[in-house]
């Protein structure tokens, strides 16, 4: 078993969605009737952006989408395989009137004119005035002051340990899955682009995107230098 389709079987007890946090991203979806999620994961975010959208759910693991399919599944929701550099392919333009890509996603394209090509793609993938919201760690504050882990997530099952390696221009993202029930640890390693919030916010006005706003949190405290998220809400 590969390292993300033994994630995929814990991943909701890692990252537990607060219903708070989904309440903020589903309030720049309000009115909107067909909804892209980019990076779904198991879908634990997914079910809670809108109660009446529709809604489709991509992601390039198939653990994750067998994991979304299985536990994360209503009326109106679909979940896809699908590599996110190849949305343009998928879809045709205007397909949607929202879309959003949340949990640190994006950076999983290494290098820039990858991730300017997904915003482009994701602009031309929404109608006019559809909303794109982003989100991604501070690249800023892990750059500027050298950060090199992450808190321990620590949970009933597993211990789940997160470090940065500079490499280049990337971060080689190392992480462990220690398994409690057996002390089996797991260990992956994954190149990420270190994206500052500058750059996120050129690129998607430089894809034809308008009225942006930076949050630093999902209580939608405004972006600081320190904040450790940055979201942000763009307009097509």
């Amino acid at each position: 078993m590969g390292f993300y389709e033994e994630l995929s079987r814990y991943y909701d007890e890692i990252f537990p969605v607060d219903a708070g946090e989904m309440r903020f991203v589903s309030g720049f979806l309000a009115g909107k009737r067909d909804v892209l999620d980019i990076g779904c994961g198991t879908g634990n975010k997914t079910v809670l952006l809108s109660d009446s959208a529709r809604i489709t759910g991509v992601d390039a693991d198939p653990g994750m989408i067998a994991r979304a399919r299985a536990d994360n599944a209503r009326p109106g929701i679909t979940y896809e395989i699908l590599d996110m550099a190849a949305l343009g392919e998928r879809f045709s333009p205007a397909s949607f009137d929202g879309a959003v890509c949340l949990g640190n996603t994006l950076v999983h394209l290494t290098d820039p004119a990858a991730i300017r090509g997904l915003c482009a793609s994701v602009r031309r993938l929404l109608a006019p005035g559809g909303v794109f919201v982003c989100q991604i760690l501070n690249y800023g504050r892990i750059l500027d002051n050298a950060v090199t882990k992450l808190p321990v997530i620590e949970t009933p099952n597993t211990r789940f340990s997160r470090f940065y390696t500079a490499k280049g221009d990337l971060l080689l993202f190392r992480t462990e899955l220690y398994l409690k029930a057996n002390g089996q640890s797991l260990k992956n390693e994954t190149p990420l682009y270190p994206l500052r919030p500058e750059s996120l916010e050129a690129m998607l006005a430089a894809t034809g995107f308008s009225g942006l706003e930076q949050y630093g949190s999902y209580q939608g405290d405004p972006f600081r230098k320190d904040s450790f998220v940055i979201i942000v809400a763009a307009t097509a």
